[in-house]
């Protein structure tokens, strides 16, 4: 049986499906914490303390969607506290 070696496409095929998979993991986390923030404001009133930046990285993501009601809803949530 004849053994033929590996071309430069077949390496870089390997590769791009490596990377591929990569893509959809990191979009499939993303996806789940969006979830999780969207839906629990202790979590998002967990990150307002330990992760501002990131939780003002979501607030501008999700007012691009078109739901700006959550930042208000938060804010006067936690002053009543």
């Amino acid at each position: 049986m004849r053994k033929y070696p590996q071309t430069k496409f077949s390496i870089f095929g390997t590769g791009l499906k490596i990377g591929l998979v990569v893509e959809v993991g990191i979009l499939a986390t993303s996806f789940i914490w969006f979830k999780r923030l969207n839906n629990s404001q202790g979590l998002r009133y967990e990150y307002s303390q330990k992760h501002p930046k990131f939780l003002e990285y979501y607030y501008k993501v999700d007012d691009m969607i078109g739901n700006s009601q959550i930042r208000k809803s938060d804010h006067e949530a936690w002053k009543k506290e």
